[in-house]
């Protein structure tokens, strides 16, 4: 077991590492890609063991796992060097399949996903040989998956990306010595041992050296970063030259590649800010008596000093990424001046919305800007990345905690096109109708500058003073006033907040993006419906798991394959419900789970483990329901799963309202103990199933392997699907059907699944 523990222990840290990694060098759409090659590697070494199954011998069992993770370790290096070499402005289409670049795209995703080729060739073959002690293996693997959310943390802000995925490969050699001491071999031990010694060495070299390390991010050569620091959601780089203005002395910050904040140089002469006076986030303090101020996403640092400019007595900064404060306050502290450290700036580590949730203090200004979330989670895609400061539900907090001539001020891009900030107006427009503001078009104020726009909001109406004080601030510092209660200079603007049915008004406009509000239940505020990236990984990932998966399944066993097909279809369509449900449920949990613990690295890092770990006891625990009636368990069981997923998703606003309140450590205390029972039911239905399976027929075990992993990579894209479509309720309710239809296989097919020996 110490071999299988190991090994998914090792897997799930590159899994989680690659994710980090290509998020950077790649769009953040991509890491997505990583959940998908997981979970593709894995399914077709199950394919792989079932076609040839002469070759793999119960015998040869620990030999052949030692030799697997052997390769996994090996291949790792080749997977980094591969991700690190994506093809600059890579066209994200279908039409790219046909070309040169796509094609050899296709070979890269083949790279990366060789290591979780041999990590599930290692697992399968002790699952195929070992049915009987499926529920301690699965133990094991779960165990060890849950592990591998915890050690990201420590690799990633130790070692970083790219020597963090060297350290993981270290660790799969420590999986192949295991299975070499099981196999009594001394041959095996010392090529082991050796294989360690040379990946710790290269390991070492590289950290001096830097052979191997990004050298372009998102497809374009990176100005070599002045520092560089990684932690498990970010990578955070600085750089020396200053692309806003030469009036200030700046430093560039970029979070993995694409988000940026500026750090400015400060020696306590305020007098040398006044070019901050230009910038349009200073709209908002040409309002009278703004004293007591909140920065969501302070960053570099540069709108705490432009609060102080504009006289404010109290500014509350609050950063969800703690590198920042490090970078601004220590590591260029003598350049920064340190302004989280005065003592009218208080700094709080945090997620914006969660701090909003749990204040009771209300503010003259709130502001937020170019708060972005292009980095991906570690658990991929679109249903993970991006936050709630943007939705209907974000506004009225934000609203509600404003004094009463307090202003809501939210900076965004605005470069081609007027759609984010239609949207972010839309939000606006819904949030003040949300709290029964009449004539909510005299609330809010939109305004221009270069490639920046801004929105202003009140829960009270602008008075003729304040939009006279905005006019005579954008005639001194060239602001544009697009809309204003009072002027409307922009046609587009005046018809959307006059207009009754947005999707008409989208259509009649043009307009390739919804400027429809996103909600709590769809958070997808970036998101764009024209967008075909998710579309391209879905058929990416599709191509490959019909090529390397289910063609080679019916090609080779022909006859024998369908005669399978139609004997075992309800072993089909339970192991494919119970991948698609497991990532569907998986999914889902992480991201309504970001408001109520704070961070989505704890939402990340808590759910994953919880479902693992407590999966893994469950898989233990189902090796006792022997001494009990199995098929009346087995049923109880996946009923019991269906019902409390209908318990969590209906319940969940209740939970959250309800606890928001704690501190965070009893929050994620909370959060483990709620998961404990989903975790441990869920963990036990795929052991009982291969249990059945391999005392009915053996070598149909690595194919339900394979079919599981199929359709957990298909879970993961719908899981993104259905949550921008329809909303995480009803992803949710996807996943609880998948589990209602397990429950059919099992009651229709009894004998298949549950029969006894």
């Amino acid at each position: 077991m110490g071999g299988v523990f190991l090994i998914s222990l090792s897997a799930l840290t590159y899994e989680l590492v690659l994710t980090r990694i290509a998020s950077v060098v790649m769009m953040y759409h991509f890491g997505f890609l990583a959940v998908s090659l997981a979970l593709l590697g894995m399914s077709v070494a199950g394919t792989y063991i079932y076609l040839l199954a002469h070759r793999f011998p119960k015998d040869r069992a620990a030999q052949q796992a030692f030799l697997s993770c052997l390769l996994f370790s090996l291949s790792l290096p080749l997977g980094l060097v591969m991700v690190l070499k994506v093809p600059p402005e890579l066209e994200l289409s279908v039409r790219s399949l046909t070309t040169a670049q796509g094609l050899g795209f296709v070979i890269i995703v083949c790279a990366m996903a060789l290591p979780f080729f041999f990590s599930g060739l290692a697992i399968s073959l002790i699952l195929t040989h070992f049915g009987d002690a499926a529920s301690r293996i699965y133990f094991a693997d779960l165990v060890g998956a849950s592990l591998g959310c915890i050690l990201i943390v420590p690799v990633m802000n130790l070692f970083g990306g790219v020597q963090g995925v060297l350290v993981v490969s270290i660790l799969g050699s420590g999986a192949a010595l295991v299975f070499a001491w099981v196999t009594g071999e001394r041959r095996c031990v010392y090529a082991a041992l050796v294989v360690g010694l040379i990946l710790g060495l290269f390991t070492a070299f590289n950290a001096n050296q830097g052979l191997i390390g990004i050298r372009q991010v998102k497809g374009t050569a990176e100005e070599e970063p002045i520092y560089e620091k990684w932690n498990s959601f970010s990578r955070v780089a600085v750089y020396a030259s200053n692309p806003l203005s030469e009036d200030l002395e700046r430093k560039s910050i970029l979070i993995d590649g694409y988000a940026f904040t500026a750090m400015v140089g400060f020696d306590g002469d305020f007098a040398k800010l006044e070019p901050l006076r230009l910038e349009l986030a200073s709209l908002p303090y040409h309002l009278s008596d703004k004293k007591d101020i909140l920065i969501i996403g302070s960053g570099g640092g540069s709108e705490v000093l432009m609060a102080l400019l504009f006289g404010s007595e109290s500014v509350t900064a609050v950063e969800i990424n703690p590198l920042m404060m490090d970078i601004v306050d220590h590591r260029f502290a003598d350049f920064s001046g340190q302004p989280y450290s005065r003592p009218d700036v208080a700094a709080v580590v945090d997620e914006g919305r969660s701090f909003i949730r749990n204040s009771d203090r209300r503010y003259d200004i709130i502001q937020a800007t170019l708060v972005d979330t292009w980095a991906a989670s570690q658990a991929g895609a679109y249903a993970l990345t991006e936050n709630y400061l943007y939705t209907k539900e974000a506004f009225v907090d934000y609203l509600q905690h404003l004094t009463d001539d307090g202003v809501l001020a939210m900076t965004r891009w605005y470069v081609d096109s007027p759609e984010e900030m239609l949207r972010m107006t839309s939000l606006a427009l819904d949030a003040l109708i949300e709290l029964q503001i009449a004539n909510p078009e005299e609330h809010i104020v939109v305004a221009r500058r270069e490639y920046l726009g801004s929105l202003l909001v009140k829960r009270t109406p602008f008075t003729p003073n304040e939009l006279q004080a905005l006019e005579e601030a954008g005639d001194t510092y060239w602001f544009a006033l697009l809309y204003t209660p009072a002027r409307q200079r922009e046609q587009i603007f005046k018809d959307f907040i006059e207009s009754t049915d947005r999707e008409d008004f989208q259509r009649t406009h043009g307009l390739t993006c919804s400027v429809s509000s996103s909600t709590d239940d769809r958070p997808f505020f970036f998101f764009c419906e024209q967008n075909d990236t998710l579309i391209f990984l879905f058929t990416i990932v599709s191509l490959l798991a019909v090529l390397l998966i289910l063609a080679p399944l019916a090609a080779l066993r022909g006859r024998s394959f369908r005669e399978l097909v139609a004997d075992y279809s309800g072993a089909f369509l339970y192991f494919a419900c119970l991948g698609v449900g497991f990532l569907l449920v998986e999914i889902i949990l992480i991201q309504r789970f970001v408001l109520f613990l704070g961070h989505p690295a704890y939402a990340i890092s808590v759910i994953l483990f919880s479902l693992l770990f407590f999966g893994g006891l469950g898989s233990y625990l189902s090796g006792w329901l022997g001494l009990l009636k199995r098929g009346t368990c087995h049923k109880g069981i996946l009923l019991s799963i269906v019902l409390l997923l209908g318990l969590y998703n209906f319940g969940n606003s209740w939970f959250l309202q309800t606890f928001t309140g704690l501190d965070v450590a009893h929050r994620i205390g909370l959060t483990v103990v709620l998961l404990c029972p989903l975790g441990l039911l869920m963990g036990m239905p795929f052991p009982l199933g291969i249990r059945a399976l391999h005392r009915r027929e053996p070598r149909v075990v690595p194919w339900a392997w394979g079919i599981n992993g199929t359709l957990s990579v298909l879970g993961a894209v719908l899981a993104a699907m259905l949550s921008i479509r329809f909303g995480f309720t009803v992803a949710l309710l996807a996943g609880q059907l998948a589990y209602l239809l397990a429950l059919v296989a099992v009651v229709v097919w009894p004998t298949r699944l549950t029969a006894a020996a």
